[in-house]
């Protein structure tokens, strides 16, 4: 097996979709969410996890059937909201001098998307 190129999207392009997926024939394709893409795998032809399996990275509740990582919205606006707090009580102001970076965990999302794998050996 070799490597597949990642197919890096700005914009709707389903030409390229279509050349990528049939140039690489991935097992599984990974997206934001699980809306558009689904739809154009669907209309490509493709049956969703038969032919091809989708993980979506960040798959919120109204996509109950797709499988991926369901990130923690609630803690992240916590975290938010005691920066801009902590922010506030030491008057800070203007760009900040360093970025900050928080990394909360995302939780994995059993759903339809993906194929069942067999017991590891």
């Amino acid at each position: 097996p070799h490597p597949v190129p990642p197919l890096v999207l700005g914009d709707y392009q389903p030409g390229l979709i279509s050349k990528w997926l049939k140039k690489h024939k991935p097992d599984v394709v990974i997206g934001t969410s699980g809306d558009w893409l689904l739809g154009e795998l669907a209309k490509l032809g493709f049956q969703v996890p038969r032919d091809i399996g989708y993980c979506g990275l960040d798959v919120g509740p109204e996509f109950s059937t797709v499988s991926g990582m369901r990130q923690n919205r609630a803690d992240a606006c916590r975290v938010a909201v005691d920066l801009l707090s902590s922010m506030l009580r030491r008057n800070a102001t203007g760009p900040a001098k360093s970025n900050y970076f928080v990394t909360i965990d995302a939780q994995w999302k059993d759903g339809l998307t993906l194929r069942r794998r067999g017991p590891r050996r």
